[in-house]
């Protein structure tokens, strides 16, 4: 079967080839060779947004959508048995959370939230049922786009508090629980005060801290540390400290089992993005640099790692190596196909070649059917280029689509009437961020 994303598509079809993304090779190692699911596994940290088999179904074609729906609908099943036996048998919880792990990287959080927490309360020892609110809260986290509301709020609360005060908690999940919260209020801007919480989190957080050579605590210390480096209340030196501990961590794991070196090795990505930015934040522009790069070499088939060095450098207007790093990850595939396509429009544009932005101005239209970005740019470029009847013909269509209209300002979508009447525009509106 031909796979438009091949390095994708197939792997998270569990299709075994020498070319997949870590993650992506991660499950076909997996579910290619024997686990006992009752041991505690060490996952991929990502977790994909919940768009992202979507986009990879939208994108390729109607029977590998089938492929990945029948799937998804395998390992909901799995997760179903494993519920079943613990239901029947008290055992088997430490199966029912690796299905649920699957299922939250496999884009099926609905699934997880929507599970009866109360009957799962009475069926699961206390670590097990705490594992899985957090489980649950990534999930319910995930469908809200990673956007704090009330509930997610309440249940990190809970978590928190059980994390710091539980003596039989294990220091695996008090670290999971920890590090979570550190990550979700300063890259998510959960509404948590330093003094009153976030401190006692990290001091609690450094004194669980196992430093061994353990495969599944060096993975737990490195991201730990990287989250603490989050911490803006804390002096930049330490910052830094916690910065470079993490990234030493990292590229000093070792191991020769398949599957964890799979782990480390996205591990060490993760770490690379973290180290651009943080090195963005000193200007240290050059290692910022550097760390992408080295991002694109350790997983060459990742989009992710281009696209992060393709909008540095248009930050930095370096827009002719920006475009051919985006134009790598719109060849790649999802996540962001849409955007990325977009992105190199813009650098066509700033680059002067105007017919060439156009078309690819179209091109993400037809990727990301609710992106107005690209429509707005076409719009300014017909009127730029004195072609006043293309113009007025975009700006009908997006007043008259609801998903286009709603997202343009006042003042935007008056200009575009008066703009019918009148026939003059001049786009006002600031870049989507990157």
């Amino acid at each position: 079967m031909h796979y438009r994303y091949p390095h994708v598509t197939s792997g998270y079809l569990l299709i075994n080839q020498s070319q997949l993304t870590l993650n992506a090779a991660f499950y076909t190692e997996f579910f290619g060779t024997q686990h006992d699911m009752n041991d505690i596994i060490v996952f991929p940290q990502r977790v994909p947004k919940k768009t992202f088999f979507d986009e990879i179904a939208m994108l390729e074609n109607n029977d590998i959508y089938r492929l990945i729906t029948a799937q998804q609908d395998e390992f909901v099943k799995q997760m179903n048995y494993a519920l079943g036996a613990m239901k029947q048998h008290n055992k088997m919880q430490r199966a029912f959370l690796n299905w649920l792990n699957i299922l939250l990287r496999y884009g099926l959080a609905n699934e997880i939230c929507t599970l009866n927490e109360e009957y799962l309360h009475s069926h699961m020892n206390l670590n097990d049922f705490t594992e899985f609110k957090l489980i649950k809260l990534i999930a319910h986290f995930q469908l809200h786009d990673n956007t704090p509301d009330e509930t997610s709020t309440e249940h990190l609360n809970y978590l928190i508090q059980i994390a710091v005060s539980n003596s039989d908690l294990t220091n695996r999940l008090k670290i999971l629980i920890l590090n979570y919260t550190i990550v979700a209020v300063y890259r998510y801007k959960f509404n948590l005060s330093y003094q009153k919480c976030i401190k006692n989190c990290c001091e609690t957080l450094l004194g669980l801290i196992e430093h061994d050579n353990d495969f599944g605590n060096m993975i737990r210390t490195s991201v730990a540390y990287r989250g603490l480096a989050m911490i803006n209340e804390l002096d930049i030196a330490l910052r830094d400290q916690y910065v470079k501990k993490a990234e030493s961590i990292a590229r000093n794991i070792k191991t020769n089992d398949k599957l964890e070196l799979l782990v480390a090795k996205e591990n060490l990505y993760t770490c690379l993005q973290t180290l651009s930015k943080w090195n963005v934040y000193l200007n240290q522009i050059d290692s910022a640099k550097a760390n992408l790069i080295e991002m694109t070499e350790l997983d060459p088939f990742d989009p992710t790692g281009y696209a992060e060095l393709a909008f540095f450098l248009f930050d930095h207007e370096c827009f002719e190596e920006a475009a051919y790093y985006f134009k790598r990850a719109v060849e790649l595939g999802p996540p962001g196909v849409g955007m990325h396509t977009y992105y190199h429009a813009k650098c066509s544009q700033y680059l002067g070649k105007n017919c060439e932005a156009i078309t690819l101005f179209y091109e993400a239209t037809k990727i990301d059917h609710e992106a107005v970005s690209p429509w707005l740019d076409l719009i300014q470029a017909y009127f730029d280029n004195d072609q006043l009847d293309k113009a007025k013909d975009i700006i009908r269509l997006v007043l008259s689509n609801p998903i286009y209209k709603n997202q343009l300002e006042d003042d935007e979508a008056n200009q575009f009437e008066t703009v019918l009447r009148n026939g003059s525009f001049r786009r006002t509106s600031p870049l989507p961020p990157s």
